[in-house]
């Protein structure tokens, strides 16, 4: 078996025991907001979120941090393919071309998001 599909079958391995171990961790009893003995019954899907403004504002934090974190897989990745690339300067370049790409979003990443705390800063759009 080659070393690239070893390493790729213990990545995905662990990267599927990570993502279904932390359902389990993050999972917690449901508690009605109305207290004990009240009517409703019903819970808010969306935590203590009243206003839309409030809502898109956690949806763009949580796609930003996901791509960053596939950005971050990237940049592992590309890491370990140019460590077991044993000189082969094929595997080398691509392995260099994965890390420049995966910094490359890091970056545009991190701009985006500054851009976006700059842009409800200056519109005052997500002001509590």
């Amino acid at each position: 078996m080659k070393p690239t599909r070893i390493v790729s079958i213990i990545f995905f391995s662990l990267f599927f025991f990570l993502i279904t171990t932390s359902n389990i961790v993050l999972a917690g009893p449901v508690v009605d907001p109305g207290g004990p003995g009240s009517s409703s019954g019903f819970t808010n899907p969306l935590g203590s979120v009243t206003k839309i403004e409030l809502f898109l504002q956690n949806i763009i934090n949580w796609l930003l941090g996901l791509v960053g974190l596939l950005a971050l897989l990237a940049l592992i990745w590309g890491g370990i393919m140019y460590v077991v690339s044993l000189g082969d300067d094929n595997r080398v370049q691509h392995a260099k071309k994965i890390i420049f790409w995966a910094i490359v979003g890091l970056i545009v990443i991190a701009l985006s998001y500054t851009i976006i705390i700059e842009l409800t800063e200056m519109l005052q759009i997500f002001t509590p």
